[in-house]
């Protein structure tokens, strides 16, 4: 397959001048609408036309769960429900003139209420972490860009003063990694209000990097696939030994067609930002505190804070390259011989069993979770989330070995490869309940009911705790599928959607099919 993505990000993500660049002819018609109502909230609110629009997607993650921050790969496709940013009254400002962004959202202003933040240009924009608000995520991205582009020697120190309007079809708080859409897409619009050009790899830092700035610990995966996405295939995104995506084709069903993945919403948000501290956070800092564990365990005397890391120093550099699946199943065993404590530990533990005795919690924090806000009161659960780690990142391989082995039309069994592909996303969400402890009761009853109805897979995607699930299914049979979930599920607990045209609506954005699709592009002198 050939794949036309810029796969280490060393490119300027796209510029297009249509819709149709981007989007197929069907979804192309859908989608004007949006552009043209985000065109007029820009123009109601600041009293001018945008100068361009940014189109930053969602993601979905179809295998590899809690383990970028790990340092393992995973496997992710942009999907069809995205952000769109209109970027306009762009004017330039000399040094120590100030600089002042506005940014208002089009879709909810009386949920996400309009900011501005103001600097001189030249210094640094201060975030306050600790104010839970949209905007953080913006201003994060919006700095560390600014960083990214003042750190070039090349680029004077003009920088430029910018509104943005914002609207978006991704669930918040579902999973779909609407905060990554949101920051790369507010580093995009940076860029181009800057006038300049950076490397796709450049603005993952950024966004990345953002997202850090406003109080979330992220891995990087978001941001890749985001940025990076390609419309005719998921993508393998490496973080080690730097960052890398290569293309993986989904194979072709009996009937000759790519099959789809049915993303369903629980209804449950999970806020990042609300249980960041016992959460995703405290899964940050478990997995990072068990790989140095681990790497004790096994006398490693480099300093080791992730798994990939651990595994890298243990086997080598060239085993992990040419033989990731062998290397980690012989991991995976190696772990659970020699793991020194398979049960809950106490935080105040962690120290002896790094031989560091001295070492406070206070000091054990600052080395393996800075600045991240966590609350390990109720004990570390090490061994089952190092199990969970590397058992996920070897079925990362696997999918995409059965992916590319099976790629193209000539398969003598293309539905007992999809077979697999789904038991392989069933095996994930039973970890991720079991042995990670990220999901819901609502996201087992969703998983359960989607493979009871057809679906040859299927599992929660993104942190967990609510937000939604991924189903792989086959094109003809994903609007039966839909059905089903809506009828045993969605009607169950919202009884008033089945007969309003306005819960109808809120509905397809809570359960649709996706195939893969771009990347975040910039639109100029789009005919609307």
């Amino acid at each position: 397959m050939t794949c036309t993505v810029d796969l280490d990000g060393d490119e300027a993500p796209p510029t297009y001048t249509s819709l149709a660049d981007v989007y197929d002819f069907k979804t192309a018609a859908q989608a004007a609408p949006r552009y043209e109502a985000l065109y007029r909230a820009y123009v109601a609110r600041f009293g001018s036309a945008p100068s361009l629009f940014v189109r930053s997607p969602g993601r979905v993650n179809l295998i590899g769960e809690h383990i970028d921050y790990a340092g393992f790969s995973v496997l992710p496709m942009a999907l069809n429900r995205d952000i769109l940013l209109a970027v306009g009254d762009i004017e330039p400002v000399g040094p120590g003139g100030t600089v002042t962004v506005r940014l208002h959202h089009a879709d909810h202003a009386e949920r996400y209420v309009d900011t501005e933040w103001s600097h001189q240009s030249g210094t640094v924009l201060e975030i306050d972490k600790t104010v839970h608000h949209w905007g953080n995520y913006v201003q994060g991205a919006y700095r560390t860009t600014l960083e990214q582009i003042q750190s070039d020697a090349r680029i004077g120190q003009t920088l430029s003063r910018f509104n943005l309007a914002v609207s978006s079809t991704l669930p918040i708080a579902a999973g779909l990694s609407s905060s990554a859409a949101l920051t790369c897409g507010a580093s995009l619009a940076t860029m181009a209000a800057n006038g300049v050009v950076m490397k796709s790899r450049q603005l993952v830092r950024a966004a990345i990097d953002g997202e850090h700035l406003a109080g979330v610990a992220c891995g990087g995966m978001d941001q890749s696939i985001c940025m990076l996405g390609h419309r005719e295939a998921a993508l393998r995104v490496d973080f080690a030994p730097h960052l890398h995506v290569s293309p993986v084709p989904l194979p072709l069903t009996s009937a000759g067609e790519q099959p789809v993945f049915i993303i369903a919403q629980t209804l449950k948000t999970a806020e990042k930002h609300k249980y960041a501290a016992v959460q995703y956070n405290l899964r940050f800092y478990e997995a990072t505190l068990g790989a140095v564990v681990l790497a004790r365990a096994l006398n490693i005397s480099v300093p080791c804070k992730t798994y990939h890391a651990v595994l890298n120093a243990y086997y080598g550099p060239e085993a992990m390259r040419s033989a990731p699946a062998e290397t980690l199943a012989e991991a995976m065993q190696r772990f659970e011989d020699i793991f020194p404590v398979k049960g809950v530990v106490n935080e105040a533990d962690v120290p002896e069993m790094l031989d560091i005795s001295d070492l406070s919690i206070a000091s054990l924090r600052a080395r393996y979770a800075p600045d991240m806000q966590c609350d390990a009161s109720g004990g570390l659960h090490l061994f089952a989330r190092g199990k969970h780690i590397l058992a996920e990142a070897h079925r990362v391989y696997a999918f995409d070995a059965l992916c590319k082995l099976n790629a193209g039309s000539s398969m003598p069994d293309p539905d007992g490869t999809l077979k697999a592909l789904g038991q392989l996303m069933h095996e994930s969400h039973r970890s991720c309940v079991e042995l990670y402890d990220c999901s819901s009761p609502e996201l087992d009853t969703l998983t359960t009911l989607a493979e009871k109805h057809g679906a040859f897979g299927s599992r929660l995607t993104g942190a967990g705790w609510g937000g939604s699930c991924v189903s792989l299914v086959t094109a003809d049979r994903a609007a039966g599928l839909i059905a089903s979930l809506c009828e045993e599920y969605y009607y169950q607990r919202r009884p008033e959607w089945r007969h309003d045209p306005a819960g109808q609506q809120q509905l397809s954005n809570m359960i649709f099919a996706s195939a893969p699709q771009a990347g975040a592009n910039i639109f100029r002198d789009l005919i609307l």
